[in-house]
């Protein structure tokens, strides 16, 4: 085979495996971790609520500029009165996977994962003070990577990053559906790693989802 040709088969087998899961929120950091920067230590605490209602914290913006920062506030504000709303919490209640009411990769019913968001229990921390405090960070992969995955956290830790690619091409309600994903993952929410089937029937997944569908319906 020519150089030429090598180089052209190369190219072709980096393209596919970037594009293989363009659209996926990752759970860990896989390949892209180290690309990120080394951030700032994020603090954690206790911050009760006592009215029934979850609140979304940012406890860190690392490395985003002020524009970016304020889409990540609406962002948050769109998460929490969606979130706290009437209409999310009989979605989550009434959601199915094959005719039956429940979420899949989770023994928990639907009234038990509704009660676990609104605790806001991350599991670094075991609080539940129904606020969700979010430690953010944005990276850039590298080029062959840039639609790789639209956000990635590691489980056990407070860090959450998202890709800039997605973040720039976002607005703030399809920023808020990638936080609230991610977040759901600090509460101990898992889903299939590959593409599969029912991977979008998943918390993080569905409750993603649910964030922009119904980011209109809940001013």
């Amino acid at each position: 085979m020519t150089q030429f040709y090598k180089v052209t088969a190369l190219m072709i087998a980096v393209l596919a495996v970037s594009s293989s899961d363009a659209l996926a929120f990752g759970r860990s950091s896989g390949g892209g971790g180290s690309t990120v920067p080394s951030t700032h230590p994020c603090s954690v605490a206790p911050r009760a609520q006592t009215d029934g209602t979850v609140r979304f914290e940012l406890s860190a913006m690392n490395q985003f500029t002020e524009s970016q920062k304020e889409k990540l506030r609406e962002a948050a504000a769109v998460a929490e009165r969606v979130i706290n709303s009437d209409e999310f919490r009989d979605k989550v209640i009434n959601f199915t996977y094959n005719g039956e009411k429940h979420f899949v990769s989770t023994d928990l019913s639907n009234e038990q994962v509704y009660d676990t968001l609104l605790a806001a229990k991350e599991t670094y921390t075991g609080n539940t003070d129904s606020v969700a405090q979010l430690c953010l960070n944005i990276y850039t992969p590298p080029f062959y990577k840039k639609w790789s995955v639209v956000g990635y956290t590691t489980p056990g830790q407070p860090d959450i990053y998202m890709n800039s690619y997605y973040f720039n091409s976002f607005d703030a309600t399809e920023v808020a559906g990638n936080m609230v994903h991610e977040w759901t993952h600090k509460l101990g929410f898992d889903h299939d790693y590959n593409r599969t089937a029912r991977r979008p029937y998943s918390v993080p997944y569905a409750i993603g989802a649910m964030v922009g569908e119904l980011a209109d319906l809940a001013h």
